[in-house]
């Protein structure tokens, strides 16, 4: 059956079994993915967390690869607060590859969404922690994070500027 919600501020209606990601797309919206792509070994998991989307009324991010619409869902695909958190797992993972002309496919999507926000963000500086003894892992409170203990899992995003 199908379901109409809103997408950036516009009724739309969600075909059966679509994902909010695959209604946004259908209708012309771009919104990053590196988990699913439309070939044979590839399922849409959720896990890669280039797809948040804001829905209004929940206190977080959703994957909208995912996510399917509910009636009257009203889906952002453009906050601030979701093009901050995808540029940031974009950032991530291209600050842990090579360069794009000496990476293994330089004309995929990722390099797209890569240089689409690289001057939205100047300035950001992410520092793994991959030992116990990191000063980053005393800014974690076990009572809002019980995994944060794990350093392997850890990682800092600081914000440098010019003094």
């Amino acid at each position: 059956m199908s379901v109409e919600f809103i997408l950036d501020g516009k009724p739309v209606t969600a075909l059966p079994g679509e994902t909010t990601w695959q209604a946004a797309r259908r209708l012309g919206t771009d919104i990053p993915h590196l988990c699913h792509k439309p070939a044979p070994g590839y399922r849409p998991d959720g896990n890669c967390r280039a797809c948040m989307v804001e829905v209004k009324g929940e206190c977080t991010l959703v994957a909208s690869r995912i996510r399917t619409p509910k009636p009257g869902m009203e889906v952002v695909t453009a906050s601030e607060r979701a093009r901050t958190a995808r540029r940031m797992v974009i950032e991530l993972l291209a600050s842990d590859m090579p360069a794009r002309a000496a990476a293994p496919d330089p004309q995929a999507p990722f390099w797209r969404w890569a240089e689409a926000d690289r001057d939205a963000s100047p300035g950001n500086l992410f520092i793994p922690f991959c030992y116990r003894e990191a000063a980053a892992n005393l800014l974690t409170d076990p009572a809002l994070d019980p995994h944060g203990k794990i350093p392997e899992f850890k990682l800092c995003a600081a914000r440098v500027t010019a003094a």
